[in-house]
């Protein structure tokens, strides 16, 4: 029986660790999809308020808090290609979804994650 209990205890704790990181993993590739999104929009459409609110649905869309995330973007235009590539910054709170109770709604140290995406568009007929 003292067996089952420290086996039990460690099974919890590790099966809670797996289900914080990949909660963890679930924003970085958020944030990712999030860059890729408004990096799209904003080359398509030629206006970086575009972009930003493509940003704010996708990032709605994937489960991320908009009021933690930064995106900006940089232009680099040439005679027959225009590149947009969008930074996309995300503050995430690790271990807060799976362990709020324990840790009085007090979230550890913060981990910002930054995604980069870049999106073409070429005019060949210039």
């Amino acid at each position: 029986m003292l067996e089952f209990v420290s086996a039990s205890i460690m099974l919890v704790f590790l099966f809670l660790a797996a289900v914080t990181f990949s909660l963890f993993f679930s924003d970085y590739y958020s944030i990712q999809k999030v860059a890729r999104e408004a990096a799209r929009e904003a080359c398509i459409t030629g206006s970086e308020s575009a972009g930003r609110q493509k940003a704010a649905e996708a990032a709605w869309l994937w489960g991320l808090d908009p009021e933690r995330m930064e995106v900006w973007f940089e232009r680099d235009s040439s005679t027959n290609r225009a590149i947009v590539t969008c930074t996309a910054r995300y503050t995430s709170q690790p271990f807060y979804r799976t362990f709020p109770k324990l840790l009085n709604r007090v979230p550890l140290t913060d981990v910002e994650l930054t995604a980069r995406a870049s999106f073409g568009w070429w005019d060949f007929n210039k």
